[in-house]
This record gives C-alpha cells, structure tokens and sequence, in this order.
C-alpha cells in the first residue's frame, strides 16, 4: 500500500482541515476531517485524533468498529463542548477509510468524499450530506454543479450536531491491488472532476497521483478559495493476504 497526504489552507488565513492516519496489526485507518466555525480547526483536529486514539487502543477493520470509532469522536467534542466555550461553534465534516489490502470499509459525515477507484475508473463516490446533493438527487442540478452551488457549505449532518451526526457506513468491500481511493475535503474536490481525478492517476504511485491532480487544483485557487485536504491511497500487490 503506497499512501500520500496533502493539506493547505487554500485561499483562506487558516487550514480548519485536518488529516493523519495510524497502522496497527496491519490495518491502516485514514482519517480527513473540513472544520466549521471561527475555531473549525479545534474539532476537526480532535475528530481525527480521537478516532486515531480509539483505533490504536482496538484496532478492527469492520463497520462496529468503525461506528465506534467515530461516535467516540462525536462524544468527545460535545463533551469539549459543554466544558470550553471555545469549541462553542466550533464544527466538522469527517470521513474515515480503514483497510488491510484486501478489505476496506469506510464512513462519513458531511461533505468531506470518499472516491472508490478500481483499475484507475471511478467505481463508487460517497454522497455529501448537504444541500446542494439534495437538489442535485432531486434533479435541480447536475452532479458537477454541486462544486459551484451557493448552498453547497448547507451541511444536513456535522458531528457536532445534537440531532443530525450518524455516519453513512459502507459494506467491508473485498479489494485487490486494483484498487485506490481519494480522501477529500470539498475544498479539494469542488476544483477538480471526476475525470480529471481518472486522468491524473499513474499507473502505481500515490504521490504521483496525488501531484498531478494538485497541478489542477493548485491552478484554481483564489483568494476566495477553501482548505484544501486529501490523501491518495493506492493498493499494491504485496498488499494481498
């Protein structure tokens, strides 16, 4: 498994992004997450630290554990929450990815995407909780639309939120070194399609893949521009149990 992280904050004075990853007993956990509010940048960091302690403390790659995982990180940022009155509106997407080479399962919460990539084609995306993906199912729009949609930051679930938090889980999916997925926050995705992201993947590296689709991106940016986040992650053929 080769694996390539990027964060920047864009066209913004400060990254409310934040990304990490842990491997334990051979199973890698991804974890992106697009913070909200003045101090976005508080949750979206506890977020991802709290599913990377849960996960080091009872690695498992399954969707309990992966629930767990993330309601973990949910309770504690209400807990921040009610005991800091910095983390009063503060808020965050997040999206989480854990494999062994030869199984994957993910979840979400926002808007931040998981991309599914077999033989370098685009298989499957997750759908945003927002808006704007609420108009586009209901046909106002189209898919690509959604980049540019005034009511695209009109999140339907944020983990910090007291009713509308549960993740979407997938199935534990059987891959194979076919395989590549793309963790990203929409201030990466609303700057670069689906074909584009197709496109720009090489044949095997992740850093390669995930250069070439930053040139794109990177000649996007303006001062109006969000964070942007995402790791690349490319399955490799000694990755198979």
């Amino acid at each position: 498994m080769k694996f390539t992280e990027f964060t920047d904050e864009g066209g913004r004075e400060v990254n409310c992004d934040f990304i990490s990853s842990a491997n334990a007993n051979g199973i890698h956990l991804f974890a992106v997450a697009d913070g909200m509010g003045e101090r976005g940048y508080l949750a979206s960091e506890l977020a991802v630290m709290t599913v990377i302690e849960e996960f080091e403390r009872a690695p498992a790659l399954d969707q309990y554990a992966l629930i767990g995982y993330i309601s973990a990180a949910r309770a504690e940022l209400h807990k921040r929450k009610s005991e800091q009155r910095e983390y009063d509106t503060a808020d965050t997407t997040l999206a989480v990815l854990i494999t062994n080479g030869s199984e994957a399962v993910y979840a979400h919460c926002g808007d931040t995407r998981i991309y599914t990539f077999r033989h370098r084609r685009l298989m499957e995306v997750t759908e945003d909780h927002s808006e704007a993906f609420e108009r586009f199912s209901a046909g106002e729009m189209s898919y690509f639309d959604i980049r540019k949609s005034p009511v695209r930051h009109h999140l339907r679930r944020a983990l910090g939120d007291g009713i509308s938090w549960e993740p979407e889980v997938s199935e534990v999916i059987k891959i194979d070194a076919s395989y590549a997925f793309l963790i990203c926050t929409d201030g990466f995705w609303s700057l670069i399609s689906e074909d584009e992201m197709e496109k720009a993947m090489p044949l095997f590296s992740s850093s390669g893949w995930l250069d070439r689709m930053l040139e794109i991106v990177n000649s996007r940016i303006s001062d109006k521009s969000d964070n942007l986040t995402a790791a690349a992650i490319r399955m490799q053929i000694t990755d198979q149990l």
